[in-house]
């Protein structure tokens, strides 16, 4: 039998045993909540062109994909709670979607309107989770936060369209410190805007521009430590760090070897208070140390804006526009 015929039929049997529907990989979701179809989970790794080693460290660790959830429409903004469960937006959907980590889908919340636990996402809304499993959410359109329990009950909202204190113009991305205090990005208003858990007014600080303490019209997220710090990113200028008061810390170095091409979207922080960007304009993930040292990045699939990470150091990706979220492992 000659070399190519061998090929043919080793492609073949890796495609019946692989690609049909039902295949040994799979795991099976229950139907959401609602009348709702739950996006599906797989454990199939994808071609093994998504998992790119580490550049210029041959000997680290490569990121491998563990499994993925979709279809979203679109897919951004994400959170974990400390059991290890994952929140996703689906904003176009207008609904939150619970899973466990393990990507099987617990429940669902949300629809469209301007009543407690409605939102009008008219692009992308984003989410953050506290140390309690409560959720709370930029509703981008309504110009106001909610927040929920982890299974979904409404328990709060704030906010309304302006510039005064405690209002929005394009609320986006959002951050819960240890405290319990919520930091929200006011896009349209180029500052952050501090609240406490129940949304009370705190702080706010920024104004438009380019310079330090300054935000552009691509404020994209935030993210506090456990030290207080709390990153902002805009994808025009980087990444930026403030203490809790507002006061400006410090610019965050670009990611790799193409500062021109640096675009710092969604933002997480390990257990061990390492930061992690997704540079969605280059398409990788970016590593800085504790003290916003540069370390390292991996390539990851085009159009990962949010970011989660959990107590393992296993890295979830939002695929923004091709609707999935990817849970990815080191190795």
């Amino acid at each position: 039998m000659n070399t190519k015929l061998v090929s043919i039929l080793a492609l073949a049997a890796w495609c019946i045993s692989s690609c049909s529907p039902g295949s040994a990989g799979s795991v099976q979701q229950p139907a959401a909540t609602a009348g709702a179809q739950a996006p599906a989970a797989t454990s199939d790794a994808p071609p093994a062109a998504l998992t790119i080693p580490t550049p210029g460290t041959p000997d680290a660790q490569a990121l491998e994909v563990v499994w993925k959830l979709g279809p979203f429409n679109p897919a951004d903004g994400i959170g974990l709670d400390p059991q290890g469960n994952l929140y996703a937006m689906d904003s176009d959907n207008h609904r939150i979607e619970k899973f466990d980590r393990d990507g099987q889908f617990i429940t669902q919340w949300g629809s469209v309107g301007q009543g407690d636990g409605q939102w009008a996402c008219v692009g992308i809304c984003m989410l953050a989770v506290d140390a309690a499993g409560n959720v709370f959410i930029t509703d981008v359109n309504n110009a106001r936060i909610q927040k929920f329990d982890t299974n979904g009950k409404f328990l709060a909202k704030w906010g309304s369209f302006g510039g005064g204190d405690g209002q929005f113009n394009n609320p986006f991305g959002i951050a819960v410190d240890q405290q319990g205090n919520v930091y929200v990005g006011d896009v349209g208003n180029y500052r952050v805007q501090k609240f406490d858990k129940n949304g009370v007014f705190l702080a706010k600080w920024g104004s438009s521009g380019t310079q330090e303490g300054q935000f552009t019209d691509d404020l994209a997220d935030i993210v506090a430590d456990r030290q207080g710090n709390v990153y902002v990113s805009d994808r025009k200028i980087g990444v930026q760090r403030f203490d809790s008061d507002g006061n400006f810390l410090g610019r965050l170095a670009a990611c790799g070897d193409d500062p021109a091409g640096y675009q710092a979207a969604g933002m997480a922080i390990d257990a061990k208070g390492a930061l992690y960007v997704s540079d969605i304009q280059s398409s990788r993930i970016c590593q800085y140390d504790a003290d916003g040292k540069f370390m390292t990045y991996w390539n990851v699939p085009e159009g990962i804006g949010g970011i989660a990470i959990d107590q393992d150091g296993n890295i979830y990706g939002a695929r923004r526009y091709a609707g999935a979220v990817l849970k990815f492992r080191l190795r």
